[in-house]
């Protein structure tokens, strides 16, 4: 790329030599000053692409001309905690729906990104490829904390570039060890149908399954049997 002759290029080196700074979220405050157009997660794209080294950042922005394409993702639905046990093994959701016109990419993770961390991964990888306009659940698993109190975490898609998109998820919880056990019961019911729906979108769907109702068409109770054999058996005396 020339750059001898570009007044706009010499105006960027002349500031780049008042630039020394490391740090990674200086640099892309830096790169946002002088690309006033991109966000955070463009130019963290740019700098950890080129080694967080800010000026063959801001050249390789110039030369390819436009910023990536990241995906879409929208939260359609999530389980609503509010109080728990300590130290107690639980499942947080959210259903997403990928609202964008490109599938997801399959190295794609729900992404750990920032508030209290009581679970045992930083990352979850998603189980299929999302199409535009499909919805998927994701699902976190986690154990409570043991001291008494509010806690929140927020959890983002993140590329494999660390590039993130989408809704910000959270997670907000209240520990208590004098929750009531009508309320506990509810939010296990809870959690143990969502995750029975998981498993069973997760299985391919049988022919069979979806041409019979059986809530539409229950089979006939054993007086309706016998009413219709003995209707028969009439009909047939009085022929």
């Amino acid at each position: 790329m020339e750059t001898d002759n570009d007044p706009v290029d010499q105006n960027l080196l002349l500031q780049f030599t008042c630039l020394g700074t490391t740090d990674k979220d200086d640099l892309v405050k830096q790169f946002r000053e002088l690309i006033d157009r991109v966000n955070d997660s463009t130019a963290s794209f740019y700098l950890e692409m080129n080694n967080w080294n800010l000026q063959n950042a801001i050249w390789a922005f110039l030369d390819y001309g436009m910023t990536p394409s990241l995906p879409h993702m929208s939260l359609e639905e999530s389980l609503k905690l509010s109080h728990l046990y300590p130290s107690k093994n639980c499942v947080m959701w959210w259903t997403v729906v990928n609202d964008g016109n490109e599938p997801w990419p399959r190295d794609v993770v729900l992404q750990y990104n920032g508030g209290n961390h009581f679970c045992s991964t930083q990352s979850v990888p998603l189980p299929n490829i999302v199409y535009p306009k499909q919805s998927t659940t994701l699902v976190v698993e986690f154990v409570t904390p043991s001291e008494p109190g509010w806690y929140h975490s927020t959890w983002r898609m993140r590329t494999a570039a660390g590039a993130y998109f989408g809704d910000i998820l959270s997670l907000v919880f209240h520990v208590n060890n004098k929750l009531e056990d009508s309320e506990e019961d509810s939010l296990s019911d809870e959690l143990a149908a969502r995750m029975a729906l998981v498993d069973r979108n997760s299985m391919e769907e049988e022919p069979s399954s979806a041409s019979v109702n059986t809530f539409m068409n229950p089979a006939p109770g054993p007086s309706e049997v016998d009413g219709k054999n003995m209707q028969d058996q009439g009909d047939q005396e009085i022929s």
